[in-house]
This record gives C-alpha cells, structure tokens and sequence, in this order.
C-alpha cells in the first residue's frame, strides 16, 4: 500500500486507514466533534505506514502496510492527509488481531 497521506510514523507509531462507515441519509447535521468521536470509535482499519521502531521487542511484526487489522477503541490520534483521506496515527500496541489473508476454514 503506497502511502500518500504526508505523514510518515515515527518511532513505535503506525498510521492507518479506518474503514468507511456507512453513513445514512439524515435531515440532522452532526457537530464536527461528534464525527471525530465516531471515527475513533471504529476499530477496523488497513495499514498505511509503520514507524521504524514498532514491534522491535517483539519476534516479527505485528502487520504490514497492506493489512487489514482491528484497533483498541478510542486509541490514537485522527488526522487529515494531504490527499483529503481521513487517518488515524496508533499505538503499536494498539493493533492486536490481524486479518488472515489466506484460506478460510469452514
């Protein structure tokens, strides 16, 4: 996944990309609080970008940029990219299950 955010992880930071949420078609107008609030609450995302120094104590990496991946809730910090997408800058410990991209049981 090619990263065209503008920002660039550091140290044990990893930017992702959360996934849309559906929005309804609603005759109220949300605050803008109120919409960042909720983009923090969503825990799928896909990674961008992985700082230098994340999962260094740990045997592998956690992710890659490319993997879809679940978050803690209300962890991180919500940012406009250069390229009009909104990101979220985590924790590494704040990625703890990592979608398998290969067969699925059952």
């Amino acid at each position: 996944m090619e990263n065209t955010s503008g920002w660039r992880p550091a140290g044990r930071a990893v930017l992702v990309l959360p996934e849309d949420i559906v929005k309804k078609e609603s005759r109220i107008a949300l605050p803008q609080s109120v919409a960042d609030r909720t983009k923090l609450m969503q825990d799928r995302a896909c990674v961008v970008a992985v700082g230098a120094a994340a999962w260094m104590d740990e045997p592998e990496a956690r992710a890659q940029p490319g993997d879809n991946v679940i978050l803690a809730a209300f962890s991180g910090y919500i940012l406009e990219g250069k390229d009009g997408k909104t990101y979220r800058a985590v924790n590494e410990r704040d990625i703890f299950l990592v979608e398998d991209k290969g067969e699925q049981n059952g």
